[in-house]
């Protein structure tokens, strides 16, 4: 698959972005690059993302790998050894985005020039997890943490679609793989007396109808039959 115009520059400025950075630095960095990387699913190309956060990690010295049925929409996986005594932790997220109606935005939803402009990027979402992971991967790796689990970044492809990417992983790759998966679905929070709750989101997408109706009496003198008001 071609690069487009724009992936040589990001690239570069991936493996350069680690020097004295911090990780808020590094975060930030990362989401403007994988930002300015055109994923649009339908048609996808993911393997552009993959492409960078590879070159991520290959600065860092993690191992890393590129790998689907489709060579222009390949998953990216990265993995932290631990002891093995405890299951791997997986931080998950996807590398598609949805289409946009250029004319249901009150901005250009394009690519931003800088960090200013990630809030209107319309590909913010789905990179915000991607930029926090990859950067935390590798300061993980930097301070030579004594893991019990292994600690594995996926970038998915196909999310917004069919999942058919993450389906082949499944099948092709991962066929015995067990894991507690960490996904950017699910929040948690503290409550008024300091417990801390985390919730978990099992499903998403899912139409929920409603029927709204209200119990009133139409004078005589109405002209038309309004039982419901907006």
């Amino acid at each position: 698959m071609p690069l487009q115009t724009g992936d040589s520059s990001s690239v570069a400025t991936a493996a350069a972005a680690q020097v004295s950075a911090s990780l808020e630095d590094l975060a930030r960095r990362y989401l403007i690059d994988l930002i300015r990387l055109d994923t649009t699913n339908p048609p996808g190309n993911e393997t552009r993302v993959a492409q960078y956060l590879k070159t991520v990690c290959d600065a860092e010295g993690i191992a890393s790998e590129t790998l689907g049925g489709d060579p222009a929409r390949l998953n990216f996986i990265a993995r932290i050894k631990g002891s093995g005594k405890l299951r791997p932790l997986i931080l998950m997220a996807h590398s598609d985005v949805v289409p946009a109606d250029r004319s249901q935005w009150t901005v250009d939803p394009s690519p931003p020039r800088s960090a200013m402009d990630c809030s209107t990027a319309r590909r913010a979402g789905r990179q915000i997890a991607s930029g926090r992971r990859a950067g935390g991967l590798g300061r993980l790796e930097a301070h030579c943490a004594r893991l019990d689990r292994d600690v594995i970044l996926l970038s998915e492809a196909d999310e917004e679609a069919g999942s058919t990417v993450s389906k082949w992983l499944i099948a092709n790759a991962w066929t015995n793989q067990r894991a507690v998966c960490r996904q950017r679905g699910g929040f948690a929070i503290t409550t008024a007396s300091g417990q801390r709750i985390y919730e978990i989101q099992t499903t998403e997408k899912i139409p929920t109808r409603v029927i709204l109706s209200r119990e009133g009496h139409r004078p005589a003198t109405a002209r038309c039959p309004e039982t419901i008001t907006r």
